[in-house]
């Protein structure tokens, strides 16, 4: 996995389309049964995705803690009919607080191509604007993955489009 692209903050992306059908939350945490949901996702996403992606521990994902907080940790996840469909990981190290690395954008084959990737994504980046010692956005992917690639050229096209 490479990091690939730095955006300077803040932005603010406004993104359409999907409102009536897909809904996406971002948080520091999630509900036991979240978890359940999301374990079945990253299973699907590690047999899909050829390199090693970045998983965390069920005590992690389910609490808060101080250290989740200086990395200003975030979950996203994407429901279609109530169907979990995708997830995102983002997250500062410990040692560049000043990056926000989205790491993961996980999106269920049947919804790929369909803008949820893309809105979650979106949704990610909106949900640290207001941190101050985040200036800067890296994405996490592989140099092979088209259809990563292909999303970060979208959301710089709309940064482009924002400013």
């Amino acid at each position: 996995m490479h990091p690939i692209k730095i955006i300077k903050k803040p932005i603010n992306l406004i993104f359409t389309g999907l409102e009536n059908s897909v809904t996406f939350l971002v948080s520091s945490k999630l509900s036991r049964e979240e978890l359940n949901f999301l374990s079945v996702l990253v299973a699907e996403a590690k047999e899909t995705i050829a390199d090693e992606i970045t998983t965390f521990s069920d005590e992690t994902l389910l609490n808060d803690s101080e250290n989740k907080a200086k990395m200003s940790f975030k979950i996203g996840r994407a429901f279609f009919e109530n169907e979990l469909v995708g997830y995102s990981i983002g997250y500062c190290e410990l040692q560049k607080l000043n990056e926000f690395y989205l790491d993961v954008v996980y999106i269920k084959s049947d919804h790929r191509n369909s803008g949820v990737g893309l809105g979650l994504a979106i949704q990610m980046i909106n949900s640290i604007n207001n941190v101050e010692h985040i200036t800067d956005i890296k994405f996490i992917t592989q140099k092979e993955n088209k259809q990563a690639i292909n999303l970060i050229k979208k959301i710089e096209s709309l940064i482009k489009n924002s400013q």
